[in-house]
């Protein structure tokens, strides 16, 4: 199902942080392009011109995430743009640091969750946003992709991959799990998107009262939990003899 179109989250712009750039685009042979976010900067800004030559992948690159957009997703959002506007367009590029509301929620502590166990921050969070832009600065932001656009989390070297999941964040409600696949080599967490907003890389871990560490399930319940698989019972359990329902067994399997 559709992921909810994400309210726009504040997000001030530190004083270290430079004014954003035209970045150089890089153009591939097979159609992709590569862009690399500068350092002390928050913004990618291409020409419309030059993303309109983009036919496979635009990747963006920066210190804490990578992004994969797919062509068609940058060619729809060029497709905003009325015929009088291109000229001088450009498409815009945002990885900011969350605001600090929402930082100081999740920072140096663990979060507690309503059904159980507790969230730890294993990454930044960041705000993301992808626009197209008039050169009068009238921006166009879609509130769903075309396509799914992946993102690419580098997460803390002390964290517990099993434990791993990317979350979407929104100010007054509970992180919610987007998903997330490993890559050991590199020690990053990869997730796809239906759209831009707030997200971070958590640890959640849940324990069961009748499931002790040295439960031959014990290792497979903690990793299957923090993927929000099994929840368990609402007392605090798992049941670990109880027959498996249909439905149980339908997510244990996706």
């Amino acid at each position: 199902s559709a992921s909810p179109a994400p309210a726009p989250t504040p997000s001030p712009t530190p004083s270290s942080v430079q004014p954003p750039m035209q970045q150089p685009l890089v153009l591939e042979a097979d159609g992709g392009a590569v862009a690399q976010l500068a350092e002390g900067q928050s913004e990618i800004r291409i020409d419309a011109a030059d993303a309109v030559q983009i036919t496979t992948v635009l990747e963006v690159r920066t210190d804490a995430v990578d992004l994969k957009i797919p062509s068609g997703v940058v060619q729809r959002l060029l497709a905003l743009l009325p015929p009088e506007a291109a000229d001088g367009a450009r498409l815009s590029i945002k990885v900011e640091q969350a605001a600090e509301e929402m930082a100081a929620r999740y920072a140096d502590r663990t979060v507690p969750m309503p059904g159980g166990g507790t969230l730890d921050l294993a990454s930044d969070i960041l705000q993301l946003s992808l626009s197209v832009v008039t050169k009068d600065g009238e921006a166009m932001t879609p509130e769903q992709f075309s396509a799914p656009v992946t993102l690419v989390f580098r997460v803390k070297d002390s964290a517990d991959p099993a434990l791993l999941g990317v979350y979407y964040l929104e100010n007054g409600k509970e992180p919610q799990y987007v998903g997330g696949k490993w890559n050991a080599e590199s020690n990053e967490l990869e997730v796809d998107l239906e759209h831009f907003s707030a997200y971070a890389v958590f640890a959640y871990e849940k324990s069961y009262s009748d499931v002790p560490p040295e439960h031959w399930v014990y290792d497979m319940l903690r990793e299957l939990t923090a993927r929000h698989i099994i929840e368990g019972t609402t007392d605090g359990r798992f049941v670990p003899d109880a027959a498996v329902t249909r439905a149980q067994f339908a997510k244990m399997a996706v």
